[in-house]
C-alpha cells in the first residue's frame, strides 16, 4: 500500500491537533449562549415556580386557608339574630337578639389551631407544588443541555467523516485504494448524518418539555455552574430531605387540622354556654331581657361519636401515609446521590477515554499513511472518538442533573434561594 499524499495527511494531522475535548466545546457553548440571550437556569426556575398553574392553584389553597381562619376566629365575636313575624291574633312582632358564646367545650379553640394548620398544610403544598416543577424544569434543562452538546459532537463527527470521505475520494480516483474504501466512507458519513438529524428530533423535544413546564418558547439554554456539594455526606444529605420535605411538613399539618377536627367534633357532645339579650316590640309583650342560656344540641341519633370515629381513623391512615412519605423520600434522595457519585467515578475514566480515543485516531492515520492500519481501522477509530464524546456529555450533564436533583431535595436549591416567596402576599 502507498503513502497517502504529504498535503492531505499534513491537513489531517492539523485536524486532530485542533480537536477539542468536551470540557471546551461545553465552554464555548455556554460563552455563545450568553452573548445570544440564552435562558439560564436560574431564570427558567424562577419563570416556572411564579407563573405554572399548579403553583397559581396552590396559591388560592393558601388564601382561602387565611380566609378560614378568619372565618374561625370570628366565632369569638358576639352574633346576631333578627326575627320578625305576627302572633295569634295577627300582630306584627320582632326580636332581635345578641348571644355572645362563653364556653363552648372547647370547639371555638379547636377550630382556630384547625385553620392555623391548614394555612401551615397550605403553604407546605406551595412549596411542594414548587419543588415538583423545580424538578421537572431541572429534567428537561439538562436534557436539553445534553442533546445540544451531544449535537456539537455529531456535527463535528459529520465534519471528520466529510474530510475522511474527500481524502479517500482521492484515493480511489487515483487508483491508490480499493472502490470499497470509499463506499465505506460514505456509509459512516451518512450513519453520522442520520445520527446528527436524530439529535436534532430529540432537542426539538427536550424544548418542547421544557416551554410546557415555562408557559412561554425557549430557543436556547446556558450552561450552568456545577452546584456545590463538598462536605456533604449520604447520611447528611439523608438528614436534610427529611428536614425540608415539604411533602412531609405538609402531611404533618394535615395531622394537625385532623387532630383539631376530633377537639372540636368532641366539644359537640357538650353543652355550651352563652350570654343573650333579647328586644322583643309589638304584640302583647315587649320587653328586654339578658340572661344565660344552656344550649345543647345532639344532632341526629348522637351522630357526633360516628364522626369521630370517621376523624380517627383518618388520622391513623395518614400517619401511614407520612411514614411511606418518608421512605419515598429517603428513597429519592439516596437514588440521586448514588447517581452523582457513581458519574463522577465514571467521568475521570471518560475524561482518559477521549483523550486515548483521540490519540488512537490520529495514529490510526499515520499508520494509515505507512500501510500499517486498513481503512476500516480508521473509521473505526473516529467512531470510538464520537462514542467516548457522547459519554462524557452524559456523564457530565448527569452529574448536574443528579447534583441539582440533590440540592432540590435537601432546600440548598429552594424557591426562597431564588428570590421568590412560597406564599402570596396578603
Amino acid at each position: 500500500m502507498n503513502a497517502t499524499p504529504h498535503r492531505p495527511l499534513t491537513l489531517r494531522r492539523s485536524v486532530a491537533a485542533l480537536s477539542l475535548t468536551l470540557t471546551t466545546l461545553l465552554g464555548s457553548t455556554a460563552s455563545m449562549a450568553q452573548s445570544m440571550g440564552a435562558l439560564s437556569l436560574e431564570e427558567a426556575l424562577r419563570i416556572a415556580i411564579q407563573s405554572h398553574p399548579s403553583v397559581v392553584s396552590r396559591r388560592n389553597d393558601v388564601q382561602a386557608a387565611n380566609a378560614r381562619l378568619d372565618a374561625a376566629e370570628r366565632q369569638r365575636l358576639p352574633g346576631f339574630q333578627a326575627q320578625t313575624g305576627k302572633d295569634m291574633y295577627g300582630n306584627a312582632t320582632s326580636t332581635l337578639r345578641v348571644e355572645q358564646t362563653v364556653w363552648s367545650g372547647g370547639r371555638i379553640t379547636a377550630d382556630i389551631e384547625g385553620a392555623q394548620a391548614s394555612i401551615r398544610s397550605a403553604g407546605a403544598s406551595v412549596t411542594l407544588s414548587q419543588q415538583e416543577i423545580m424538578g421537572r424544569v431541572i429534567t428537561a434543562y439538562t436534557d436539553l443541555g445534553r442533546v445540544k452538546t451531544r449535537q456539537i459532537v455529531a456535527q463535528s463527527n459529520v465534519q471528520e467523516h466529510e474530510r475522511l470521505a474527500a481524502l479517500i475520494g482521492r484515493r480511489v480516483d487515483s487508483q491508490i485504494s480499493p472502490t470499497s474504501d470509499g463506499t465505506m466512507a460514505n456509509a459512516r458519513l451518512a450513519q453520522a448524518r442520520a445520527e446528527l438529524n436524530q439529535l436534532s428530533a430529540l432537542a426539538d423535544r427536550a424544548r418542547s418539555s421544557l416551554t410546557q413546564a415555562l408557559g412561554q418558547p425557549v430557543s436556547d439554554v446556558q450552561t450552568p455552574d456545577l452546584p456545590s456539594i463538598s462536605g456533604m455526606s449520604e447520611l447528611l444529605v439523608r438528614q436534610k430531605a427529611l428536614d425540608y420535605s415539604p411533602a412531609l411538613r405538609r402531611l404533618a399539618a394535615e395531622e394537625s387540622v385532623l387532630t383539631a377536627d376530633i377537639e372540636s367534633r368532641k366539644s359537640g357532645m357538650w353543652p355550651q354556654i352563652k350570654v343573650r339579650g333579647d328586644r322583643n316590640t309589638g304584640g302583647f309583650i315587649s320587653n328586654n331581657q339578658a340572661y344565660v342560656a344552656l344550649d345543647y344540641q345532639t344532632g341526629a341519633g348522637f351522630v357526633a361519636q360516628s364522626q369521630i370515629k370517621e376523624a380517627v381513623a383518618k388520622l391513623d391512615s395518614l400517619r401511614a401515609s407520612r411514614e411511606a412519605a418518608e421512605r419515598d423520600a429517603i428513597e429519592a434522595v439516596n437514588a440521586d446521590w448514588s447517581d452523582l457519585k457513581s458519574l463522577q467515578m465514571q467521568l475521570q475514566d471518560l475524561r482518559a477515554q477521549v483523550l486515548a480515543t483521540t490519540e488512537v485516531f490520529d495514529s490510526s492515520i499515520r499508520q494509515y499513511a505507512v500501510g500499517r492500519k486498513t481503512w476500516v481501522d480508521v473509521l473505526n477509530a473516529q467512531r470510538e472518538v464520537a462514542q467516548s464524546r457522547y459519554a462524557q456529555a452524559d456523564a457530565e450533564w448527569g452529574i448536574l442533573r443528579s447534583a441539582l436533583r440533590v440540592n432540590l431535595s435537601t432546600g440548598d436549591l429552594s424557591p426562597e434561594s431564588l428570590g421568590v416567596s412560597s406564599t402570596p402576599a396578603k
